[in-house]
């Protein structure tokens, strides 16, 4: 099966590229894998002692944005946290985290899966508020740096669809219109700094010797935490399966952006394709993902 717009793709496996496609270092939109690195930037501020609980409901990171006092960062991780704010009403709005906090809590889907990018925007802004500096910030020096990814806040000007939603942007890591970073989408990193980011966690959070991310954290992420629809399980900010016995945790972005990590194959899979397609496209790259994924294990 031949994949179409394919930009770059890298298997690496046992500690070596075994193949590359494409120019691995072009900086991209990587859509909803911008949720995947907000899970990992959550584990980092907690590893620092910035975020100290993550599962505990009613601490001081939720009470901050007067949200419904059963919600914890875990269940926002996990997409589970019942609050009712689709896409569209955050696009649309003036003021995101106001429109989540304002947004209800529905009572039936709490603890049930319902992906919602106002869950990974509200993640954003704790980390930001917590660490007192920009998301973007936290991440060049907590993450992007260690792990020596070349990073300009500046890009060159694209034009990019989220549902249909036309944005340009000169940013690397776009904005809302009250200046926060993007927690669920616009962020652009290339498929070789998402290979440095697979490594490290591959690595258990260790970089040159130095602990970035801790252990255990991985490991939770690394758990199918809740049953999700279509793919498996969600986990942290990820996708979660099980592949003839083997654990595929995946970071997956509209337009087929992949990042699979296979711990016990000591296996990492980027693909990153061109933006914008017919649906009918994606179904098809889904299933030779599916399919590269099953070969390699």
């Amino acid at each position: 099966m031949k994949i179409e717009n394919l930009e770059a793709k890298i298997l690496y496996r046992d500690n070596k590229i075994i193949e590359s496609f494409g120019n691995i270092d072009k900086k991209v939109p990587i859509n909803s894998i911008t949720k995947t690195i907000i899970a990992i930037l959550i584990g980092i501020a907690k590893t620092n002692g910035i975020i100290e609980d993550i599962k505990d409901p009613a601490n001081h990171y939720i009470r901050e944005y007067d949200i419904d006092q059963r919600i914890s960062i875990e269940s926002l991780l996990t997409m589970s946290s019942g609050i009712n704010c689709p896409e569209n009403l955050l696009y649309n709005s003036n003021d995101w985290i106001d429109t989540i906090s304002n947004s209800e809590v529905l009572e039936e889907k709490i603890g049930k899966f319902e992906y919602r990018g106002a869950s990974s925007h509200l993640l954003g802004k704790i980390i930001s508020d917590s660490a007192d500096m920009s998301l973007e910030d936290f991440a060049i020096e907590y993450l992007f740096n260690p792990l020596g990814i070349d990073y300009d806040k500046d890009s060159e000007e694209i034009d990019y669809y989220i549902e249909d939603r036309l944005y340009k942007s000169k940013r690397t890591w776009d904005i809302d219109p009250k200046g926060n970073n993007m927690g669920s989408f616009a962020l652009r990193l290339s498929a070789n700094d998402l290979l440095k980011i697979g490594r490290m966690i591959l690595d258990k959070g260790i970089v040159k010797g130095k602990r970035i991310l801790s252990e255990d954290y991985i490991k939770a992420s690394f758990k199918p935490q809740i049953k999700a629809e279509n793919y498996g399980y969600y986990t942290y900010q990820a996708w979660f399966k099980n592949i003839k016995g083997y654990k595929v945790y995946s970071a997956i972005g509209i337009d087929d952006k992949y990042m699979s990590i296979i711990p016990e194959k000591n296996t990492i899979l980027i693909f990153i394709s061109k933006i914008k397609r017919e649906k009918k496209t994606i179904s098809i790259q889904k299933s030779y993902i599916e399919s590269l994924l099953k070969a390699i294990v």
